[in-house]
C-alpha cells in the first residue's frame, strides 16, 4: 500500500476500535483511580467504558499526526532525521504513543493510564532534547540509542514512584529542549525551513495558554463536548508534526 493509504487505513481502524469500545460495556471499577479523580481537567467523568469522551477521542490526532510520520518516504542525505529512518520511526512512534497514553488515561482515569499518559509524553520530549543535542554535538547513533533508552526507563521508574515531580521534569525537559535548539541555531545555523518551527512554538504555546484556562476551570464547561483540554491535544499534535517538518527541512550538511 502507498504510504498515505495505509496510515489513513490504519487510522480507521484504531479509530473506529476507540468508538466501538464506548459500546463494550467495561467498567473500570477495581482499577486504581488516577490521582486527580474525580477532578481530572474540567470534563466531567462518565459512566462507562469511556470516562471523559471529549478528552479521549481528540487523542486520535496525535495517533493521525505519527501514522503519517512512521509513514513519510524519506530521501537520505546528510540530515539526520532523513540519513537514518530510524530517527523518524522513533519520532513518529513516540508522537503515536502519547497519543496512545492519554487515549488510555482520559478513556479510564487510573493511575495506570496516568502514567502511561506521562511516558507517552516523556518519550517525545525526551527525544527532542537528544535530537537536537545530537545536532549539536553530532554523536553517533549508538550513542543517541542507548542515551535515550536509559533517558526513558529512568523517567519512567521516576514517574511510577514520584508522581508529583513529573510537570516539574516535563516542563524541565521542554526547557532544555528548547536552549539546545537556540545553541544549534546560533552556532551550527542550519538551513531549516524556521516557519515549521515557528508554527510549532505558536501552536503548542496557544494550547499551553487553553491548558491552563482548563485546568483552573477559568473557562469550564464540565458537560460540553467541547473541552479545552481536548482543543490542548489537538493543537499540540499539530505541532509535533511542525516539528517534525522543521526537522526534516534541514539541509545543512554534518556527519552521521
Amino acid at each position: 500500500m502507498k504510504p498515505l493509504p495505509a496510515s489513513l487505513t490504519l487510522f480507521g481502524l484504531i479509530a473506529l476500535a476507540a468508538v466501538a469500545f464506548a459500546f463494550s460495556g467495561y467498567s473500570w471499577a477495581g482499577w486504581g483511580r488516577a490521582t486527580c479523580f474525580p477532578n481530572c481537567f474540567c470534563e466531567a467523568p462518565f459512566p462507562g467504558p469511556i470516562v471523559q469522551p471529549s478528552n479521549t477521542y481528540s487523542n486520535l490526532g496525535y495517533i493521525l499526526i505519527g501514522l503519517l510520520i512512521l509513514r513519510h518516504r524519506i530521501a537520505g542525505d546528510h540530515n539526520p532525521l532523513r540519513a537514518n529512518r530510524a530517527y523518524s520511526t522513533l519520532y513518529g512512534a513516540a508522537v503515536v504513543a502519547t497519543g496512545g497514553g492519554s487515549l488510555f488515561y482520559h478513556a479510564s482515569l487510573t493511575w495506570l493510564g496516568q502514567w502511561f499518559d506521562w511516558f507517552g509524553m516523556f518519550l517525545f520530549i525526551s527525544f527532542l532534547l537528544l535530537y537536537n543535542l545530537r545536532r549539536l554535538l553530532s554523536f553517533n547513533n549508538l550513542t543517541f540509542a542507548i542515551a535515550y533508552a536509559l533517558i526513558n526507563v529512568a523517567l519512567g521508574i521516576v514517574s511510577a514512584l514520584y508522581p508529583a515531580i513529573r510537570v516539574c521534569t516535563f516542563t524541565g525537559f521542554v526547557y532544555a529542549g528548547l536552549a539546545a535548539e537556540t545553541l544549534v541555531l546560533l552556532f551550527r545555523r542550519p538551513k531549516n525551513q524556521i516557519v515549521y518551527l515557528l508554527a510549532g512554538l505558536g501552536c503548542f504555546g496557544l494550547a499551553y495558554w487553553i491548558w491552563i484556562l482548563d485546568r483552573n476551570r477559568i473557562l469550564c464547561d464540565p458537560g460540553s463536548w467541547l473541552q479545552g483540554h481536548a482543543v490542548w491535544h489537538l493543537l499540540t499534535a499539530l505541532s509535533t508534526g511542525f516539528i517534525y517538518l522543521y526537522y526534516h527541512s534541514e539541509h545543512e550538511r554534518r556527519p552521521t
